[in-house]
């Protein structure tokens, strides 16, 4: 999250004067997905309104954010007003195993 905040964005320590393209960007603590390895009921954190990375307790509430570190390119795509892009094998899977949940309850509920 370091190389976001001061490389990406540009920011300095003390500052978040740049979001960048991401909205709704807390100026408070995040989680890292990196446990601190001498304490395994520690973690860092990395403070978005400071430009601060600590350790702190996991039971300590903070903010967090899904990421992964590496750059991904400019994904090009049709723009369709009004509707919004969805990964379709991932939709088609959900609702997949929706359907058959609803059948498989249908066919149980006839039988009992």
């Amino acid at each position: 999250m370091a190389d976001l905040f001061y490389n990406a964005l540009g920011n300095s320590a003390g500052s978040l004067s740049n979001a960048g393209p991401f909205s709704n960007v807390q100026s408070n603590y995040y989680w890292s997905a990196t446990e601190y390895a001498p304490d395994i009921h520690s973690a860092w954190l990395f403070g978005m309104h400071s430009g601060f990375q600590a350790r702190i307790n996991k039971p300590y509430g903070v903010y967090a954010w899904a990421v992964q570190s590496g750059d991904i390119g400019v994904v090009s795509a049709v723009s369709i007003p009004g509707v919004s892009a969805v990964p379709l094998p991932a939709a088609v899977c959900l609702f997949d195993s929706g359907l058959l949940y609803w059948v498989w309850r249908g066919v149980s509920a006839n039988i009992l």
